[in-house]
């Protein structure tokens, strides 16, 4: 019997050590995920021609851009754009576009039309994907 006994306490003192690491695992999954914070200022005209002035500017939560060029992924950081230029296609799926470098030179490629660029304006935030942009003018 104590054999027994003392397995059960095992398995007990187990589970109550699994659940108590568990918890606090699930408390970790923010741990490290910092918000990036932008010194990026853009105009962004939308599809009908507004145009909205905003900092702190994001794409996905960073400071590029990431798309894909042929069968690979790009990724083009903001310092180094001056604008994005997209092509009137579908407000679904992907969008091709092209960006033009602060060194002059432009590069073309696909990002999805869910990227969602985030900046603050003086009333507020702003939010805009890219299906539904018609050009970003990115200063610093």
């Amino acid at each position: 019997m104590g054999g027994a006994m003392r397995r059960t306490r095992v398995r007990a003192a187990t589970a109550g050590l699994l659940i108590a690491t568990s918890v606090g695992l699930l408390g970790m999954g923010s741990v490290g995920k910092q918000e990036v914070r932008s010194n990026t200022r853009a105009v962004f005209t939308d599809r009908d021609g507004t145009r909205v002035q905003a900092e702190h500017v994001t794409a996905a939560g960073t400071t590029e851009i990431s798309g894909d060029l042929g069968r690979g992924t790009l990724r083009v950081p903001f310092d180094d754009i001056t604008s994005l230029t997209f092509d009137g296609g579908e407000e679904r799926g992907d969008r091709k576009m092209t960006i033009r470098l602060r060194n002059g030179e432009s590069v073309s490629m696909s990002v999805r039309g869910s990227l969602s660029f985030h900046g603050q304006t003086a009333v507020g935030a702003y939010e805009i994907r890219a299906r539904d942009l018609r050009a970003v003018e990115l200063t610093r």
